[in-house]
């Protein structure tokens, strides 16, 4: 099955037993478009209650009317009321108070110290005038507000060690099925160096299957993949199979680059694992931090060819936009899976591949409604 039949089961078995309370840890994780739009239109006319993580911003604002933020400064929960729009608006709101209260009182302080200062000059006569200015001094530094710094961001680019051929990748006639239910067949196409071509199909059409026979990790029925000369492959799997969840992070990214523990620490460091953290179990990790680890190991790596299979899940916004940035500037190849139109725009990519018939098209803006529903 694949992650959305996965996702859409597990919801069918949850959705049937009509609880009070949902629990919902990223519902929307690998859905097309119209599972989610379903399962969004159903929450937001369930009548129980609902407790729901998400980085689905539509999911957020269709389906919610409180928001919960761990607060990474105080480590308590604060409430908001609204959808995430409004939760925005009012953190928004909230913090440009602070930042003009902490500017007011700080001119307010400044002024007073020149106060004390003109105070001292006229000696013991003005001396209990200038302690009771050091007094409103120290209570205006006590009660000034704590400002959040802005949160650390990842900081990343995709190096390439070598250039690959002019022709990456062939596939020829690839056909698949599990016993009596075909996946795929007659499936031809071939990648050249540079190019960027995103498999699209709703849940099951086979996209994750291609992708994993084009890596010889799954076996074909029938056809053949040929790779091209110098091809240095990245892969990025849908779940993270790829990872060793026994391992530390730091031991997990040096078996990539053992020969330079500098550049893996540092590169550890720019998707925010620093410190004691590389000394962490995989395992422990959140869906987020398995995603940016698995993404630092193929930084390591410099692959010029990626296969990214839905790379954003599990991501926060701002990461996922970094990550999307960084992918738009990568000067090698990318075979891609992806619901995310976001991220898609982001690539920039040449051409769709539709599953499961194995169409072949020039990519277009006027596309985006066709990956959407995709």
């Amino acid at each position: 099955m694949s992650g959305g039949q996965k996702t859409k089961l597990a919801l069918a078995r949850l959705l049937f037993q009509a609880p009070e309370l949902l629990l919902l840890d990223e519902p929307t994780n690998f859905l097309d478009i119209e599972a989610t739009d379903w399962l969004m239109d159903f929450l937001a006319k369930y009548s129980g209650a609902l407790l729901i993580i998400s980085h689905d911003l539509d999911l957020l604002d269709r389906s919610i009317n409180k928001v919960l933020r761990l607060n990474e400064f105080t480590h308590k929960l604060e409430e908001y009321r609204g959808n995430y729009s409004s939760y925005l608006t009012q953190v928004g709101d909230a913090l440009a108070l602070l930042e003009r209260t902490k500017t007011q009182q700080e001119r307010e302080i400044a002024r007073l110290r020149k106060t004390s200062e003109k105070l001292r000059g006229y000696g013991a006569t003005r001396v209990s005038q200038r302690i009771n200015v050091d007094k409103r001094i120290a209570t205006l530094e006590a009660s000034k507000p704590h400002v959040p710094q802005a949160s650390r961001r990842i900081k990343i680019d995709f190096p390439v060690r070598q250039q690959s051929g002019q022709i990456v990748l062939r596939a020829e006639r690839l056909a698949k099925r599990y016993g009596t239910k075909e996946i795929f067949r007659n499936i031809s196409f071939q990648v050249e160096r540079g190019q960027r071509l995103v498999v699209v199909g709703l849940n099951g059409a086979g996209k994750t299957t291609l992708l994993r026979t084009l890596l010889g990790i799954t076996p074909l029925d029938t056809g053949m993949v040929t790779m091209g000369d110098r091809v240095r492959m990245g892969y990025y799997a849908q779940e993270n199979e790829g990872l060793d969840y026994d391992n530390t992070l730091l031991s997990e990214a040096t078996e990539v680059l053992p020969a330079d523990p500098k550049r893996v620490r540092g590169i550890l460091g720019r998707f925010l694992f620093s410190g004691s953290r590389v000394f962490q179990e995989v395992g422990t990790l959140s869906g987020g931090e398995k995603t940016r680890l698995a993404l630092a190991k193929m930084v390591l790596d410099g692959p010029n060819l990626l296969v990214l299979d839905e790379p954003t899940t599990h991501l926060d916004v701002l990461s996922r936009n970094i990550i999307g940035e960084a992918l738009g500037d990568y000067n090698g190849t990318i075979i891609a899976v992806t619901h995310d139109i976001d991220f898609v725009r982001y690539l920039q990519p040449d051409t769709l591949l539709l599953m499961p018939e194995g169409r072949i098209m020039v990519y277009k803006t006027e596309h985006d409604e066709l990956l959407k529903r995709a």
